[in-house]
């Protein structure tokens, strides 16, 4: 059930998911953050919006991992998603966005699997 809001947030990710390819492409250490974050927020609204799209309430304040897990119950196209991309926070301690390019490459490349999907 698509809605002006869904609408919205498909935009604003698409947007997002623009400005990080841009970012990635710039490659200053400055932009690292800008990327990482950019991606993070379109990942979030893809999934939102996608669940919003299929009649289901994602709740407030949900990572990115528990929105997945709500859109693989509707569509299993979602468990063949590589999400180890956005684990790297976890990798060094009290840093929340990477700055190895290579890395950075993958989150760009995570967004697109997941626009991808969400549009099927």
């Amino acid at each position: 059930m698509k809605t002006i809001y869904t609408d919205i947030l498909h935009a604003n990710a698409n947007q997002r998911f623009q400005l990080a390819e841009e970012e990635l492409i710039k490659g200053t250490e400055g932009n690292a953050y800008a990327t990482c974050m950019n991606c993070k927020i379109a990942m979030r609204q893809y999934l939102t919006a996608y669940l919003i799209d299929h009649g289901i309430d994602p709740g407030e304040y949900q990572t990115i991992h528990l929105l997945l897990e709500k859109c693989k119950k509707i569509d299993h196209g979602f468990d063949n998603l590589d999400m180890s991309a956005i684990d790297c926070r976890y990798e060094r301690l009290n840093e929340d966005y990477c700055t190895d390019s290579t890395h950075l490459s993958d989150c760009v490349d995570t967004v697109r699997s997941i626009k991808l999907q969400v549009s099927r």
